[in-house]
């Protein structure tokens, strides 16, 4: 029998291998070298058997193949591995499949793993529990994601954390239950963010999704359609301030809610009804609360307002809001100058003037004409006419 030249020309039985008899020196010589040269080639990593293939079954003998380098075929769910522990085994999936965490079979976070086509792993053997150990697993078309539609983990204890760094991106998109982050107590929130850093969730099934967060200094929350950012008691170990415990934030299709709920304090686990407080509606409604009284109300804003006074034909502006400047056309005629055009000249006008040396008998502040960039109007002095006033104080709502 000619000494190997291929470590491939090996037998594992022992017996099948030479010299086999009498061989010469010679040839003795030549299994030597070609034996000391197969260690060589095992020692940088040379060597090793073609990768295996072996078909998915419930339990996929990955130990009993002949190769470190495996194969594995099919679509059947796995549950087990085997129990020849002939050393680790490299794995690769031909197909997809469902690996199932069980007491023989441990995967990363204990949960299932919906295999894709591509994906490898390492596997090595876990005497203690007669199984084995998933201890590295490498999606191929994507990042191995930590839950959602590819279920890799679904459920985290409570004692599980996970760090993103750089620019990372963790995505949820399940629709089954809502998506949480707890702190273990107060002023441990289970978001926290740095300086000018930003959080994002996104959903585009309507359901709404809580969360307890804190914001650092320019941080940011990004809510999607129908997202809710809401902080509460619940996931807390002790009492909160009402600061922490009461405020919610809704993002929907028609604009922004803000809730919130006025206790003194929440104890630790206690659900906590919101009530809403302001609302912004696309299009530029407004809506709130008034105190003491339910329901949400329209709100009609103060959209430019100016203080003036006169003294010898001289008009001194006093300050004001979205007014520029007061022109003064003559005896008791004005014009409000708006810094900002309002949309439309469908607004309401109000004003009043006086001069305290005046007597009893009042003064009128009535429009004289209106467009979107300003509006004239006069005071008279009911008896006496037109008259420049002491004091006067205009506002327009929309």
């Amino acid at each position: 029998m000619a000494a190997p030249s291929l470590i491939t020309e090996l037998s594992q039985t022992a017996g099948s291998n030479g010299p086999a008899g009498s061989v010469s020196p010679i040839e003795l010589d030549n299994y030597d070298r070609a034996h000391a040269s197969f260690i060589a080639q095992l020692r940088d990593g040379k060597g090793h058997a073609a990768t295996a293939s072996v078909a998915s079954a419930t339990t996929t003998d990955i130990g009993a193949a002949n190769s470190l380098s495996v194969e594995i075929t099919g679509t059947t769910t796995i549950t087990g591995f085997g129990t020849a522990y002939s050393g680790p085994r490299l794995l690769r999936f031909a197909g997809a499949l469902t690996l199932t965490d069980s007491a023989s079979l441990s995967l990363p976070g204990a949960a299932n793993i919906t295999a894709a086509a591509g994906d490898t792993c390492i596997a090595v053997p876990n005497l203690a529990a007669n199984g084995w150990n998933v201890v590295s697993y490498q999606r191929a078309a994507a990042l191995p994601a930590v839950s959602g539609a590819n279920t890799d983990i679904t459920s985290l204890g409570a004692a599980s954390s996970f760090a993103l760094s750089g620019n990372t991106q963790l995505t949820f998109s399940t629709t089954a239950a809502d998506v949480a982050f707890g702190g273990a107590a107060y002023g441990s929130p289970g978001v926290s963010l740095n300086a000018s850093r930003n959080i994002s969730f996104s959903n585009g099934t309507g359901t709404s999704y809580a969360t307890v967060f804190q914001q650092a200094s320019n941080a940011s929350l990004v809510l999607g359609d129908g997202v809710r950012w809401t902080a509460t008691a619940n996931g807390f170990a002790s009492s909160i301030a009402a600061s922490w415990a009461h405020a919610a934030v809704e993002v929907g299709n028609n604009g922004i809610k803000f809730y919130h709920n006025a206790a003194a304090s929440v104890a630790a686990g206690t659900d906590i009804t919101m009530q809403e407080q302001v609302r912004f509606v696309n299009g530029g409604l407004q809506y709130s609360r008034i105190p003491t009284f339910s329901g949400m109300y329209s709100q009609y804003m103060c959209r430019a307002w100016a203080h003036f006074t006169t003294s010898g034909g001289t008009v001194s502006f006093g300050g004001g809001g979205n007014v520029g400047s007061i022109t003064d056309n003559g005896v008791g005629d004005f014009t409000a100058n708006f810094a900002v055009a309002l949309p439309d000249a469908l607004y309401s006008f109000a004003g009043n003037a006086g001069n305290v040396s005046a007597g009893t008998n009042p003064y009128v502040v009535t429009e004289n004409s209106r467009t979107t960039s300003s509006i004239r109007f006069n005071v008279f002095w009911v008896t006496n006419g037109a008259v420049d006033p002491a004091v006067c104080s205009i506002a327009i709502h929309r």
